[in-house]
């Protein structure tokens, strides 16, 4: 897992962002491969123990191609989530009976 992954998933539950997305991308350089994908899946879920995310959605995706990012992909019949698009257009991001500092509703306004 990369560094990067973890310093992300130590900001997002600092900030208490409670629904996370993990977008796999590049699929399509290792042919759609599900092994490939639940590996990177488990390292992450593996990492995201110690942070009190309420969910995590994981999504197989090529950014490049725009498969499982704005339209659903034909060549990953295993994958049966929503694309990227169609998950950020329904998440729940209201952050109601939460109690924020002042810090928080800064970073939340500017950075998240």
């Amino acid at each position: 897992m990369l560094a990067q992954a973890r310093r992300h998933g130590q900001i997002v539950s600092t900030l208490r962002v409670r629904h996370v997305v993990v977008p796999v991308n590049k699929m399509d350089m290792v042919g759609w491969d599900v092994a490939t994908f639940n590996s990177i899946i488990a390292d992450f879920q593996a990492l995201a123990a110690d942070f009190r995310f309420a969910s995590i959605q994981t999504i197989s995706l090529s950014a490049l191609s725009g498969d499982n990012a704005a339209f659903r992909c034909g060549q990953a019949a295993w994958y049966s989530g929503p694309t990227l698009l169609d998950y950020l257009e329904t998440v729940d991001v209201s952050s109601a009976g939460q109690q924020f500092t002042q810090m928080e509703k800064l970073s939340r306004t500017h950075y998240v």
